[in-house]
């Protein structure tokens, strides 16, 4: 999560070298809030801690994006909040259908 922090307020002409624009944009959005989601989840030992873990992940998403839109005086990118959100929850699913099975 520091990492997509850092990397959402590097410079413009550093984000152009590392191709943060262009058509796997939101590619790259999905699958690191897919990522992000997944180990969210698979830390939480609750279904409650589940739910908290995945409504952070929907708060920092939201959160970067409203950061960049103030920081740069630009248009809030809601499709990226959105792809975001899908990341996160396709994440938090794959975690959960991919759990080992415990005894209780």
């Amino acid at each position: 999560m520091v990492a997509v922090a850092v990397v959402s307020f590097l410079p413009a002409d550093t984000k152009h070298a590392l191709h943060t624009r262009g058509r796997f944009h939101s590619w790259g959005h999905f699958l690191i809030f897919s990522v992000v989601g997944y180990i969210a989840a698979g830390i939480a030992r609750s279904p409650r801690a589940r739910v908290l873990f995945f409504i952070g992940c929907l708060v920092f998403g939201f959160g970067i994006e409203l950061a960049e839109h103030i920081v740069y005086q630009s248009g809030l990118e809601w499709k990226d909040v959105i792809v975001d959100a899908v990341g996160a929850g396709f994440g938090t699913v794959l975690a959960l259908v991919t759990a080992p099975k415990t005894a209780d």
